[in-house]
């Protein structure tokens, strides 16, 4: 059984949490090592740790957000380049959303087919594929959590082999979908009362009640977050510890839902959880 970790941690000062750990500044942004297209159409960029890393150590899959229509993953490359430069391989990638004429569950089949794709890009034949800690911004969240909490199935199209995701990490996300329907609509394509069986195939509280075993979960979320209530981090976390499953909270003083994902924010929470949970 998971041993069940829920400390919520206030940062008073973000100024400071930035300075807790060494490295280059956030400015400094590297471009990625190589881009891949792990669809055709789909692309994702992948940042190694310069001194290669611990070659077991998990993969971060980063999920950008764009409200369940767009899934730009620019956004989310200061904080993959801060990691790799922390030691951490980080891939950036994007999916495809309801701008792109699609619907659940094929956004889900990309963001698995892309962890896939990350754990076989950033691992040597020696110490085969690296597991997946995937994380998600906002709707990427969301969506990062049905990725996870949801029954595996077959990966149409991937030509990957299937990976091993080991944790999630969830930024600001709309965990509770019976509160954001209009906005995730067009994604579900139809209103909940027309087809409830998809609504509730999409629903991370629903699925959060059988988890994968053995996973661990951050989830962060802005104090003064004005678009995305906290409640829904804070009801997330109620029912994955219904089940033991291990989980962090950080509510993060000062942080609203455009720097949650900032890594001065973000990043010092992350890692420090990264090192803590030893990946079994």
């Amino acid at each position: 059984m998971a041993r069940s970790r829920i400390p919520t941690v206030l940062f008073a000062c973000l100024a400071l949490v930035a300075g807790c750990v060494g490295g280059p500044s956030e400015s400094t942004v590297r471009p990625a090592d190589r881009t891949i297209d792990y669809l055709a159409g789909l692309r994702a960029d992948v940042y190694l740790p310069r001194d290669g890393g611990n070659t077991t150590a998990p993969v971060v899959v980063l999920v950008p957000g764009g409200g369940w229509r767009t899934a730009d993953r620019t956004g989310l490359r200061p904080l993959a380049s801060w990691l790799a430069s922390r030691g951490v391989p980080a891939v950036a990638a994007t999916y495809r959303a309801a701008d792109d004429g699609v619907r659940l569950p094929r956004s889900v089949a990309d963001i698995r087919c892309a962890a896939a794709a990350a754990a076989e890009a950033t691992s040597t034949h020696a110490s085969g594929l690296r597991p997946v800690v995937l994380l998600g911004h906002s709707s990427g969240a969301h969506l990062a959590a049905v990725s996870v909490l949801a029954p595996a199935g077959v990966l149409p199209r991937c030509s990957h082999p299937a990976a091993r995701v080991v944790g999630l990490v969830g930024l600001a996300g709309p965990y509770d979908l019976s509160a954001v329907a209009e906005q995730a609509e067009p994604l579900l394509g139809a209103p909940p009362a027309a087809d409830p069986a998809a609504w509730q195939a999409a629903d991370p509280l629903l699925l959060a009640r059988h988890p994968p075993p053995g996973l661990a979960v951050l989830l962060m979320h802005g104090a003064v977050d004005q678009l995305v209530a906290s409640r829904h981090t804070a009801e997330l976390a109620r029912v994955l510890r219904g089940d033991d499953t291990d989980v962090t909270v950080h509510m993060l003083a000062g942080a609203d839902h455009d720097t949650v994902y900032t890594p001065r924010v973000a990043g010092p929470p992350l890692l420090r959880w990264l090192s803590h949970e030893g990946w079994r």
